[in-house]
């Protein structure tokens, strides 16, 4: 499995002198290191790899401005959720999701993108609750039926799921769970931008979530 690699050393962050940094970068030969200067006169190495695209690379790419943006965005890396909510009737309803973030402390706000079409989307509205469960790097194999239509039946039947707040399910031995409730929604083309207040939130105390870019899973690099 591919690892990513902090650029940065660990450890209190320079003053950077962005004028060093940008004609560091123009200088540097393909696949160099070059140093990043602070103001302090302190260097810390990062790798730079300056990589051209040959005609024959060029003519493969996506024409198409969603399909550039679909690319694009893939390259995109972050921790990988299950968002779970329950329909009127309890039935519990989850899908894969990245399009996840905090958006405030005070009070503490929580945001999810769902598709219209999506049977997690009429749940969230019908009980105006919902979960995100961040994937710790044991939940692989939990994966495949989130994130397929086709396997919608198959949802829920691996896992240590129990039900929470209000019929919602959570995944209990989660990287994470933070429960919300529905605050307001947003439409935004296909999907819904729903702002959720934060009710409640459970950790586990070894952080190793399952990472997600460009078509791939990914573990985190070895501190």
């Amino acid at each position: 499995m591919s690892a990513i690699s902090p650029c940065l050393a660990s450890g209190a962050a320079p003053s950077i002198d962005p004028f060093a940094q940008v004609a560091d970068a123009f200088l540097a030969p393909d696949h160099c290191v070059r140093p990043l200067r602070d103001s302090a006169g302190g260097v810390t190495m990062i790798p730079i790899a300056l990589q051209t695209v040959s005609p024959d690379d060029a003519a493969a790419l996506p024409t198409s401005m969603e399909d550039r943006f679909r690319t694009a965005m893939r390259k995109f890396t972050g921790i990988v959720s299950l968002v779970t909510s329950c329909t009127a009737d309890g039935e519990w309803r989850g899908m894969a999701a990245t399009a996840v973030t905090s958006v405030s402390l005070q009070p503490p706000t929580c945001l999810i993108c769902v598709n219209r079409d999506t049977t997690l989307h009429s749940a969230v509205l019908a009980s105006r609750r919902f979960c995100i469960n961040a994937m710790h790097q044991d939940h692989h194999d939990l994966m495949w039926s989130f994130t397929s239509s086709r396997h919608r039946d198959s949802r829920f039947r691996s896992g240590r799921w129990r039900e929470g707040r209000d019929g919602v399910p959570f995944l209990e031995d989660a990287q994470s769970n933070i429960f919300c409730e529905f605050a307001c929604s947003l439409s935004a083309g296909t999907h819904d931008v729903v702002l959720g207040r934060v009710v409640e939130v459970m950790s586990r105390p070894d952080h190793d979530p399952l990472l997600y870019g460009d078509g791939t899973y990914l573990k985190q690099a070895a501190r």
